[in-house]
C-alpha cells in the first residue's frame, strides 16, 4: 500500500507537467488566432477590399481546414501528436510572418488558407494528445482545463490586439494610418514562436501515452480509406455527438458575427455589444471551471441537455426582452455553450477506440469547419428576408434540435482497450 501511494505521488506531478505544457501551447496558439483574424480584415480594407473580398478571405480560412481536418486526423497515429503540433506551428509562424509583407488581396487570401491549415493541425494534435495521454478517467478534467484556457484567450486576444493596433477596433476606424496591424502581426509571430518551443518540449519530453504508436503504419492504411470514416461514423452515438458539437461551435461563431448587426438595428451602442460578448465569454469560463462537479451531480446526458436547452431558450427570447434581461440571457448562453464544447469533445474522444480517435477528432473538426462555412451563408439568406433578429431564432432552433438528438444518445462510454 505504501509503495502504491509513493508511485502515485511520483507519477501525478509528471502528468501535471505535461498537461501544463499543452495548456501553455494551446493558450499561445489561440492568442495568435483570436488576435490575427480581426486584424486581417483591417489589412484587407487597407488593400481596397469590398464586402465580397472580406467574405472570400474569411471563408478561405475555414475552407482549407475543412478539407484537411479528416486526413490530418488520420495522420496522428503515424506522426504522433507532438509531431503534428510542431509541423502545425511552423506553418502558423510562416503564414503569420508573411502578413508583414503581403500587399495583394489574393496573397492575403492564400495566407489565411495556409494559416487555417496550420491551426487545424494544432487543434487536432492538441485534442488527440489530451485524449490519449494520461489516465483515461481524467479525460473530462483535461478537456475542461483545455477549454478554460481557450476561453481565456478568446476573451483576452481581441481586446489586446485592439489596444496594440491603436484603438482601431474600439473607434471603428478602418484607415491603415489609424490601425497598426503590422505591430499585431509581429507580436503574433513572436507568440507563435513561443508556441513552437512549447511543442518541441513535447517531443523531447514526450507525455506517456502519446504517439507515434507501434502499429501506426497499419492504422494509417486503415484510416486512409473512406471505409475508416464510415467506421467512425458507425460508432454508436458518434453522429449525435458530432451534430451537437457542430451546433454549439457554429452558434458561438454566429453570435459573434451577427450581434453587432442586430445591435445596429436595435440602436444598441458598440460599447454595450462588447460588454455582451464579454459576458458570454466570462460565463463560459465559469461554466468550464465547475464542469466536472456538475457532471458528477447531473451526469453527461442531463448536463448537456440542460446546457443546450438553456442556451437555445435564451437565444429565442433575446430579441424580445429589455437590455438588462439581455445581459442575463447572454449569461445563460455563455454557460450553456461553454459547457457544450468540452462535453461534446470528451464525448467524441471517449466513444472512439484509440486507433480511430485521431480520425474521429479530425471528422469532428471538419464538421465544425463545414458548419462555419455553410451555416453563416444560410443565416445570411434568412436575414435578407426577415431581418437580423431571425438569427437568434435560427440558432435557438438548432440548439433545441440538438436537445432532441440527445434524448436517444448513448453516453455509456466504451472501455479503454489501451489502458
Amino acid at each position: 500500500m505504501w509503495r502504491r501511494q509513493r508511485l502515485v505521488k511520483r507519477v501525478r506531478p509528471s502528468l501535471e507537467r505535461w498537461l501544463i505544457r499543452v495548456l501553455v501551447f494551446a493558450f499561445l496558439q489561440n492568442l495568435v488566432l483570436q488576435g490575427i483574424r480581426p486584424m486581417v480584415s483591417y489589412r484587407a480594407l487597407d488593400l481596397g477590399a469590398d464586402g465580397f473580398w472580406l467574405g472570400f478571405i474569411a471563408g478561405s480560412y475555414a475552407l482549407l481546414s475543412f478539407l484537411a481536418a479528416v486526413p490530418l486526423g488520420q495522420r496522428v497515429a503515424r506522426w504522433g501528436e507532438p509531431g503534428m503540433l510542431v509541423i502545425g506551428t511552423i506553418i502558423t509562424i510562416s503564414s503569420t510572418a508573411s502578413l508583414l509583407v503581403i500587399d495583394t488581396l489574393w496573397l492575403l487570401a492564400v495566407s489565411q488558407a495556409i494559416f487555417g491549415l496550420g491551426q487545424v493541425m494544432t487543434v487536432v494534435g492538441v485534442q488527440a494528445l489530451v485524449g490519449n495521454a494520461g489516465d483515461p478517467r481524467e479525460r473530462d478534467r483535461r478537456y475542461g482545463a483545455l477549454t478554460v484556457v481557450v476561453s481565456f484567450s478568446q476573451f483576452a486576444a481581441p481586446a489586446a490586439a485592439g489596444l496594440i493596433a491603436g484603438g482601431g477596433l474600439m473607434t471603428q476606424v478602418v484607415e491603415s494610418t489609424a490601425v497598426d496591424t503590422r505591430s499585431v502581426f509581429a507580436i503574433a509571430t513572436a507568440a507563435a514562436g513561443l508556441a513552437f518551443l512549447a511543442a518541441v518540449t513535447m517531443i523531447i519530453w514526450r507525455p506517456a501515452g502519446a504517439g507515434p504508436w507501434p502499429d501506426a503504419q497499419g492504422t494509417s492504411r486503415r484510416a486512409g480509406t473512406v471505409a475508416s470514416m464510415r467506421e467512425v461514423v458507425a460508432i454508436p452515438g458518434m453522429t449525435r455527438a458530432l451534430f451537437v458539437g457542430m451546433s454549439v461551435i457554429t452558434s458561438i461563431d454566429i453570435i459573434t458575427a451577427y450581434l453587432p448587426a442586430y445591435a445596429e438595428e436595435a440602436g444598441i451602442p458598440v460599447q454595450t455589444v462588447g460588454f455582451l460578448l464579454a459576458t458570454r465569454a466570462l460565463a463560459s469560463i465559469v461554466s468550464r471551471v465547475g464542469m466536472l462537479r456538475l457532471m458528477r451531480w447531473l451526469g453527461r446526458r442531463t448536463l448537456l441537455l440542460v446546457a443546450v436547452l438553456a442556451a437555445g431558450l435564451s437565444l429565442a427570447v433575446f430579441p424580445f426582452v429589455p437590455l438588462a434581461l439581455q445581459f442575463g440571457a447572454m449569461v445563460l448562453v455563455g454557460l450553456g455553450l461553454g459547457l457544450g464544447h468540452p462535453v461534446t469533445l470528451s464525448w467524441v474522444a471517449g466513444r472512439a477506440p484509440r486507433a480511430l480517435r485521431g480520425p474521429a477528432l479530425g471528422i469532428r473538426v471538419s464538421g465544425n469547419r463545414l458548419g462555419q462555412v455553410i451555416v453563416p451563408g444560410i443565416v445570411g439568406v434568412l436575414t435578407g428576408v426577415a431581418g437580423v433578429g431571425i438569427v437568434f431564432a435560427a440558432l435557438a432552433t438548432s440548439l433545441l434540435a440538438s436537445a432532441i438528438v440527445l434524448l436517444g444518445a448513448k453516453f455509456d462510454l466504451p472501455g479503454e482497450p489501451e489502458a
